[in-house]
């Protein structure tokens, strides 16, 4: 049903839009983690909230990522739920950035039922290390245990699979 060329004419027009709308996000995506440092060691070790030692050098080989989020960010909780889905398969760990003290956030994860495992970085040092300056943030880790791709607010299960994929 080609009226008079209309329906090609709105496809390209909207396809040229639909570009345009992910080129920018892209840009901004880019701006806002211009600071993080890519292909460079991930220098990260610690203890995680349940008393484990946590060293990101255990990853040599595999692929993973360090997830940025607070309690107090609704976009953090709203994604959740793709990070909970990595951990099923993929090396996860998570960063409660400038959530309170290890009481609180444990608190905060029973009360949520979020189980992943978690460093506290009560006064924000872990983030800075990493030039992380807002959440939800998550870094790819390759398999060599550098820091391959950056991305910073609402991230699909897809994207981040795809970026996993192309650090292996």
């Amino acid at each position: 049903m080609n009226l008079n060329g209309k329906w090609p004419k709105r496809w390209l027009r909207w396809s040229g839009e639909l570009l345009l709308a992910v080129v920018l996000l892209l840009g901004v995506e880019a701006w806002l983690t211009r600071d993080v440092p890519r292909n460079v060691p991930a220098e990260l070790a610690g203890q995680s909230l349940d008393g484990q030692l946590f060293d990101v050098s255990q990853w040599h080989g595999q692929s993973g990522i360090i997830y940025f989020w607070a309690d107090w960010c609704p976009v953090c909780k709203a994604n959740r739920h793709v990070i909970t889905s990595l951990a099923e398969d993929k090396r996860v760990m998570t960063i409660a950035m400038q959530s309170g003290n290890r009481e609180a956030v444990a608190a905060y994860m029973r009360k949520e039922g979020f189980s992943l495992p978690v460093m506290v970085d009560e006064q924000g040092e872990i983030a800075r290390h990493f030039h992380i300056n807002g959440v939800p943030a998550a870094l790819i880790i390759d398999k060599e245990g550098r820091i391959s791709h950056v991305t910073r607010g609402y991230t699909t299960e897809l994207g981040l699979r795809f970026r996993l994929w192309m650090a292996s």
